[in-house]
């Protein structure tokens, strides 16, 4: 679809701690991270300097793992929230 962003990439999962990797709009990327729920990718600075050495988005987020059912809601609704920033979809349809 032309309208996507990152080349329609969302998320990839880490086998090896359960974390995932996301694209966020910018205002989500805040909640995640004054909320506990993850960080930003070291990598994905705003300075255009730094951009022109590694191209990772400003939006790139690690969100850690899940480790209960309640907490897999939570991770669940921020990859929703990727899917709208990425695609512009509503993610509610597979719900």
């Amino acid at each position: 679809c032309s309208e996507t962003k990152y080349f329609g990439e969302i998320c990839r999962s880490s086998p090896e701690d359960g974390s995932v990797h996301l694209k966020l709009h910018p205002a989500d990327v805040k909640i995640v991270v004054e909320s506990g729920w993850g960080k930003r990718d070291p990598r994905a600075m705003s300075n255009w300097w730094w951009k022109c050495f590694i191209e990772v988005p400003t939006g790139d987020t690690l969100i850690y793992a899940p480790r209960s059912q309640q907490e897999l809601m939570v991770v669940t609704e921020i990859i929703r929230a990727a899917m709208w920033w990425v695609g512009k979809q509503d993610s509610q349809s597979w719900s």
